[in-house]
């Protein structure tokens, strides 16, 4: 890569990103909406914030319940959009690379959706704005007879053909959504990888967050075989080249644990104890991706928040956003099911 002038090269977009994190909700707005007794007072509460656009394009502070989702997909979609806008032109398709994630959530939905019998009406509040997925080709998808029907709809009128294609000849083998959607996200996150080794040029931080993010997939992919005491050769082909650790340690790693406990202890990248420990009181898998997702953003932040005049200065908003809409999810939907504060402090990583 040609040398560049990182004043002139970066200086736009970095003040850019400086001026929207100030629009990043801080820690004691977070704990003021942990603490809010009820919705309607975390929504007022929300109307204070950059969030009050689209709130306010919802029904304000008179939004229904069911309408939140859209509120927080509609921000998400906003933010990301002015991503791409602002990165130099040079880097823009990178940016891009991070907004298809949440093209990649968009076509799973759907598909799930078809596989499931459910309707466009009864998922779109969880449809992220995409200008590369219109939400009137999902409606049309899902308004298809059939499952092939529909997958053909989105292979037709939208630029993701060959992760489509791939879905549509495994769901044909097989029947399984479960097993598409994997399918899709090896696809998706095994070029994302490739993907790394271009960023290093730019940040060399920003490649090793990549890692991090597909390492969480992988960890999580051997922790679901191991409960049921699966075979090596069943994950072998469910691991994603490009995490941190490479899929030959991560096979020996697999073969050589008795047991979830065992995994755990010998899995390097992440410390997992108290997730182990957590599991062990309610047996849900999940509590391993929560411990996991928080502490990947907070080494985000810590890996890339000293940056200056760089592309990581876009990328770490990138995921501060991401992160800050996880919250947001969160609080509300545990405040929707009566979820007190010390569990869902526990949930957030507070």
């Amino acid at each position: 890569m040609k040398r560049i002038n990182r004043p002139l090269h970066y200086g736009y977009s970095n003040t850019r990103v400086q001026a929207m994190k100030a629009s990043i909700l801080s820690a004691e707005t977070i704990k003021e909406l942990m603490q809010a007794k009820e919705i309607p007072l975390a929504i007022s509460l929300l109307l204070k914030t950059d969030y009050k656009e689209d709130i306010e394009k919802f029904g304000g502070a008179n939004i229904k319940m069911d309408l939140i989702d859209f509120v927080l997909n509609r921000n998400i979609a906003r933010t990301i959009e002015k991503l791409i806008k602002i990165t130099p032109k040079e880097e823009q398709n990178i940016i891009e690379r991070f907004a298809m994630r949440w093209d990649l959530y968009n076509l799973k939905l759907a598909l799930y959706s078809k596989a499931e019998g459910k309707s466009y009406d009864s998922i779109k509040k969880y449809i992220v704005e995409s200008k590369r997925i219109s939400n009137l080709t999902i409606k049309e998808a899902l308004e298809q007879p059939n499952f092939n029907e529909a997958i053909n709809i989105l292979i037709a009128k939208t630029p993701y053909r060959k992760i489509l294609e791939i879905a549509k000849e495994i769901y044909k083998r097989s029947g399984n959504i479960v097993e598409v959607q994997d399918a899709m996200d090896r696809y998706f996150f095994a070029d994302f990888g490739k993907n790394a080794e271009d960023i290093k040029k730019y940040s060399l931080d920003s490649a090793k967050v990549i890692k991090m993010d597909i390492e969480i997939r992988n960890i999580l992919m051997m922790i679901r075989l191991k409960k049921y005491n699966l075979p090596k050769e069943n994950l072998k082909p469910l691991l994603i080249p490009y995490g941190v650790t490479d899929v030959k340690s991560l096979l020996s790693i697999y073969e050589n644990s008795r047991d979830i406990k065992e995994l755990i202890n010998n899995i390097k990248s992440f410390d997992l104890k108290d997730a182990l420990n957590k599991y062990e009181e309610n047996g849900r898998l999940l509590v391993f991706e929560i411990y996991m997702r928080n502490k990947f953003y907070k080494k985000v932040n810590s890996l890339l928040s000293h940056l200056v005049l760089s592309l990581g200065v876009i990328i770490n908003f990138f995921y501060l956003k991401e992160s800050e809409v996880l919250t947001l999810r969160t609080i509300i939907n545990s405040k929707r099911y009566e979820i007190n504060e010390k569990d869902m402090g526990e949930i957030i990583g507070w």
